[in-house]
């Protein structure tokens, strides 16, 4: 991948941000306002007919065929992927395929136990599957295995399907209770393959996608999920119906994976982001902010970074946002303060801490920690209400370090570090610069409690960036 100067774009303290390089596009905001909307809940089909059907949609600005399912006879489809069918656990399901293509076609139910078709429904024709919905999950429905038909779901032939347990509220027991939902299929278009005057005779082996959508959309076009209330569970179905891994992340909030393949885990685990691989599913909630004083959007995305449509410049790809709308501050103070604008300078460490949209209570203090967050902090100075400058005289090693910070409020609630480990080579930057001088190398830390900065080589000119609990700290060579 070739690597192309950075294009930026300006962006306020609560505004979501991108930048583009190098063929990446790196979410720079942490939580950014947005309006207030209804509570997340899918929109269910109940199983009876489906319609294959092609039709088309435009990504970004080029025009691109697509196939799909529709639920209305003779109708065409306008962007891939079919509806969300959910049933009840137990249930008897039946569900007659037409095909309104020009080859052949079958339905593939996975994790359901059916015989497989690989004949399908010759064009113009319907064939009809059962299966008995044993298990509740989140599963994966696409174009069966027929002849020469691995191309079709790469065209748009997929969905989800829910299977639900008998209790209202839970995605499997009551160990797994939501408030909100939301299905998110993940799926890829290459334009060489729908665009193609005959896509059976596309060779597979050159399938490039180009676009990366989420329910058949790609950002800025992608739906928000709207949660009902701070402090809500939001259930995400996630659905690989692509040919690509995918490790979609939560910012802002982390997730909670509770099932794999519609098999509930026996011990849940906290992620920012899961990975999962073509036609697998996972099942997280993530629990929104126990309090907010303006409506947020926190960002569920690619992990990868590869957020672009195409070759066009700007966001976009597997991004959305969950919305959560305002609520001020009630009851007691739980949550620790948010620390900001993290910056090193000759010496000195400083940071912004605030207890005001977390609790409203006064800052007491904060720590730093170098490379690790065992053992006891190095004490800050600064307190006070409201939005209080910390600062540190820090003496740090030269070389490449990680500097954790966070703040404590007045009566005793700490902020909470939040660096994703194993992800130490992404860039994740704004177009925040700071110029700093000396000799000092730099750190990295964490938001909402920390921030991080790195430093390579010696030269006189570095560049502080901000991203998502982080900022880099880059040095540029001098003229």
């Amino acid at each position: 991948m070739s690597h192309q100067k950075s294009m930026k774009k300006t962006v306020s303290a609560l505004a979501t941000g991108l930048l583009a390089g190098g063929g990446l596009a790196v979410l720079v905001a942490l939580l950014a306002p947005a309006t207030a909307a209804q509570a997340a809940s899918v929109a269910c089909t109940a199983p009876g007919d489906l319609y294959a059907a092609s039709g088309s949609t435009t990504l970004g600005t080029q025009a691109v065929t697509v196939w799909g399912y529709s639920t209305t006879a003779g109708a065409g489809v306008t962007q891939p992927g079919g509806p969300t069918l959910c049933v009840n656990a137990g249930e008897t399901v039946t569900v007659t395929l037409h095909n309104q293509l020009p080859e052949n076609t079958a339905l593939l139910f996975q994790g359901q136990q059916m015989v497989p078709d690989r004949t399908g429904a010759a064009p113009g024709a319907t064939t009809t599957y059962t299966f008995t919905a044993s298990r509740p999950g989140t599963y994966l429905y696409e174009a069966g295995l027929v002849p020469n038909g691995q191309h079709q779901v790469a065209m748009g032939l997929y969905g989800a399907l829910i299977v639900r347990p008998a209790t209202p509220g839970q995605a499997y027991d009551a160990t797994t209770a939501f408030d909100d939902e939301a299905v998110l299929v993940l799926s890829e278009i290459d334009p060489a393959l729908n665009n193609a005057a005959s896509p059976a005779a596309f060779d597979m082996r050159k399938y490039a996608p180009r676009y990366s959508l989420i329910n058949g959309k790609a950002y800025p076009n992608t739906d928000p999920i709207p949660a009902a209330a701070a402090g809500d569970k939001v259930l995400l179905r996630y659905v690989n119906a692509g040919s690509l891994y995918h490790s979609l992340a939560s910012l802002g909030a982390e997730q909670k994976v509770i099932a794999l393949g519609g098999s509930p885990l026996k011990y849940s685990r906290h992620y920012i982001a899961e990975t999962f691989g073509p036609g697998q599913t996972a099942d997280a909630i993530v629990t929104t902010p126990a309090a907010t004083a303006a409506v947020n959007r926190l960002p569920i995305y690619d992990g990868s970074l590869l957020l672009h449509n195409s070759n066009v410049a700007g966001a976009g790809g597997m991004l959305t946002f969950v919305t959560v709308p305002p609520s001020g501050v009630v009851g007691p103070d739980t949550s620790g303060p948010v620390t900001s604008a993290v910056a090193f300078a000759a010496g000195t460490l400083s940071a912004t801490v605030t207890d005001t949209t977390t609790g409203g209570s006064s800052v007491a203090g904060a720590e730093y920690f170098i490379d690790t967050v065992t053992g006891t902090g190095l004490p800050m100075t600064g307190s006070g209400a409201g939005s209080v400058n910390v600062t540190a005289s820090a003496s740090i090693p030269s070389g490449q370090h990680i500097v954790y910070v966070r703040g404590q409020d007045s009566v005793g609630n700490r902020g909470f570090f939040r660096l994703r480990a194993g992800h130490r080579r992404r860039r994740h930057r704004t177009d925040h610069e700071v110029p700093v001088t000396g000799s000092q190398p730099h750190e990295r830390g964490g938001g909402c409690g920390h921030r991080r900065a790195r430093h390579r080589g010696r030269h006189r000119h570095r560049r502080v960036e901000h991203h998502r609990g982080r900022v880099l700290h880059r040095r540029r060579r001098g003229h």
